[in-house]
């Protein structure tokens, strides 16, 4: 008498487990009894069997499907927010940053690097050098470039007109041989205030494309975040405002060496104008181990600290997907409801909390340079003199006309991707992933329905069995539906091959916007003038020749001396007004001290020490902070505004440099500029 099996359970990756319950008594020389015994015996031990299966199916769902969040956790709780500044009249409010493009000799270590360094999960060493890991590897730099559009595009409706600015980045290979990412436009060569770092990522094997592990894939996402700005606007965290929970660390390495190096360009008496790599390539390179102080994400934060963005994988809107596939539609946005206005709505109120004017004020000061570098650094501490204050204004009208002529470039290289050929492929390849994707998870359906279904039958089969003393040679086996993960895996492979040849013509999407002539209205104050040019320097030396033409010589202008800091010994740098050799008036100091702490100044001087209204920031071994308000002899004295990382703002009183506790409510403290007025239990006032 044979025994047939009574259930078989098909697992992720198609591996068949198998309840082999087959056996042959020997009715010849086993007793009635005895067979009796062992019939109830395999019984037993196929409904036990039986039913741990099916625990486990329903407990793990038996086969898997990739799923992410409904909706994104970056959604805002409270509604819309609206921007409240008035923006940054010289340059731009939010510069997008992506990776767009990959230098073929940078292929190899850039392949290697993104096998190596995965994130949520573990991945397998032979991933290195696969064509699989490659393939996924090409989709993140191509979903990243035409994701990021989504972004651009929610900011620009929120933002103050041509505000905005698209910076896709190019990986390439540093003189080192090390991965690094260069600007493949001149958007990041204005003043801006806010930088966001944007990226799609998926895990590196894809054979775990149907687990938990992150993904962006069909109607998946997970996206990679960084929101920075330069140091001063937030000294604690050295200008992170908000990071992916992968990046954070690389993040706050990444800026913390920016601003080092901005300040030994200052210690040289150079207003530079940092480019750093995109922090999506830091992790790679694993650089950059420095981890601000955090939070979680919050709205209208005030405590000086990284808002942590945790890993996710959501799903984009699948009604929005399904109508892009069905109509071709370049304006139709799966990206923009799920995620990309949440997100522009977080940045939005990020904005609100930063102050422009402290946020560029050294970009701002650099970008001076350009044209008039004898004023450059009295822009950092307020415009007293009326001649000074003429030509600065003049020169934050080019500017302005600069950053206007980026912005169109900005709309060119939108059009150019979203809604041309490229755009059109992409959106061609996330339809028919999003095709795969359904169907995988149609047959994922079915499979644990059917499995289910024949574990319930098994046991029920086995009770009447059971109970009976008949033959089992009547028993109907159990068929499974076969997993068909792995064709669903293959198809997806086949999908992702097409990535590198559509990215391949990103170039061909962006090179018409980049050679195509830019019209641009500029205001020069007595005077409105148009000025068309194809090439950025090119308009640049078309500004820089109006500036020289229409500006005359003043008698007051920058220059370099010594800066003492609080003492009257050590010798910093100082860029500004002097007076016997010393800072004497507006301008910026910086001092590196004995111990290996360094100070910032941006105010008024005397006798080469801070003194009048300032902003200083204090770099020590452990921690960074800043004060800003009076200084005399040095050090500040009265009410000051304080700034430590993991705490809100306090205004506080200071005597000589000696923190006497919270100042009275009411008590008021200065700001750099002369807009800033902060008042102890009120938001600042203009």
């Amino acid at each position: 008498m044979q025994f047939p099996n009574v259930a078989r359970i098909v697992n992720e990756g198609s591996a068949l487990v198998h309840l082999d319950l087959d056996r042959s008594p020997n009715n010849a020389l086993m007793g009635v009894g005895d067979s009796q015994r062992e019939i109830k015996a395999m019984v037993q031990a196929a409904a036990k069997l039986a039913g741990v299966a099916l625990a486990g199916t329903l407990l793990a769902g038996c086969a898997q499907t990739a799923v992410g969040s409904r909706t994104s956790i970056v959604a805002m709780p409270e509604g819309t927010v609206t921007f409240e500044n008035e923006g940054l009249t010289s340059g731009a409010m939010v510069v997008v940053r992506y990776p767009a493009a990959l230098d073929p000799q940078a292929e190899d270590a850039y392949y290697t690097a993104f096998a190596k360094t995965p994130i949520g999960g573990s991945a397998n060493s032979r991933l290195v050098g696969s064509p699989e890991a490659r393939q996924v590897a090409d989709g993140v730099i191509l979903k990243s470039s035409y994701f990021a559009l989504s972004l651009y595009r929610e900011l620009a409706e929120r933002l103050p007109k041509q505000s905005v600015l698209l910076s896709p980045h190019e990986i390439t290979l540093d003189s080192a041989g090390k991965l690094s990412s260069q600007p493949m436009t001149d958007a990041e060569s204005v003043p801006n205030v806010l930088t966001v770092d944007f990226a799609t990522y998926s895990f590196p094997d894809p054979e775990k494309m149907m687990g938990s592990e992150p993904l962006t894939f069909g109607d998946l996402m997970t996206p990679l975040v960084v929101v920075h700005a330069d140091h001063r606007a937030m000294a604690p965290t050295h200008g992170v405002l908000l990071a992916s929970s992968p990046l954070m660390r690389h993040a706050g390495g990444e800026a913390r060496e920016e601003a080092s190096q901005s300040i030994g360009d200052l210690q040289q008496g150079v207003f530079s104008d940092t480019r750093r790599q995109l922090d999506f390539v830091a992790f790679l390179n694993r650089e950059g181990n420095a981890s601000p102080p955090t939070q979680n994400l919050t709205i209208r934060g005030d405590v000086n600290a990284a808002q942590n963005y945790p890993l996710e994988k959501f799903t984009m809107n699948r009604a929005v997907l399904a109508r892009m596939e069905q109509t071709g539609a370049t304006n139709i946005d799966p990206l923009e409801s799920s995620f990309s206005a949440p997100l522009a709505q977080r940045i939005v109120d990020i904005a609100n909390d930063i102050e422009p004017e402290k946020a560029a004020m050294v970009q701002r000061a650099a970008a001076v340079a350009r044209f008039d570098p004898g004023i450059a650094a009295l822009s950092l501490a307020g415009l007293a003199d009326d001649d000074v204050r003429t030509r600065f204004r003049y020169a934050e009208r080019l500017l302005a006309a600069e950053r206007k002529f980026l912005a169109v470039q900005s709309e060119k290289i939108y059009e150019g991707v979203h809604k041309g050929e490229m755009g059109e492929q992409i959106r061609e390849l996330i339809a028919a992933e999003f095709d795969v994707i359904q169907q995988r998870r149609e047959i994922a359906r079915q499979q644990n329905m059917a499995t289910t279904a024949a574990i319930l039958g098994a046991v029920a089969a086995v009770g009447v069995a059971a109970a009976s003393d008949g033959d089992f040679a009547d028993y109907v086996a159990v068929d499974v539906l076969t997993d068909l993960t792995v064709f669903a895996t293959m198809q997806a492979m086949s999908l992702s091959r097409q990535s590198k040849q559509v990215g391949s013509g990103f170039m061909a999407s962006v090179v018409p916007a980049l050679e195509e002539q830019i019209e641009i209205q500029v205001n020069l104050i007595d005077t409105n003038e148009t000025i068309t040019a194809i090439r950025f320097e090119d308009f640049q030396a078309i500004l820089q020749d109006k500036y020289a033409d229409s500006q005359r010589a003043i008698d007051t202008v920058a220059t370099r001396c010594v800066f003492t800091g609080e003492g009257t010994a050590a010798r910093g740098t100082w860029q500004g007004e002097c007076d016997g050799g010393l800072a004497h008036g507006a301008g910026v100091g910086v001092i590196t001290e004995a111990d290996g702490s360094v100070m910032e100044y941006f105010g008024t001087a005397l006798n080469g020490q801070p003194s009048g209204v300032g902003y200083a920031i204090y770099h020590l071994k452990g921690e960074t902070y800043s004060v800003e308000g009076s200084f005399r002899n040095g050090q500040p004295t009265g009410t000051v505004r304080v700034a430590r990382g993991g705490r809100s703002d306090e205004l506080r009183r200071f005597e000589n440099g000696a923190d006497l506790g919270l100042a009275a409510p009411g008590a008021r403290a200065p700001g750099l500029f002369d807009q800033d007025i902060y008042i102890a239990g009120i938001e600042p006032v203009g």
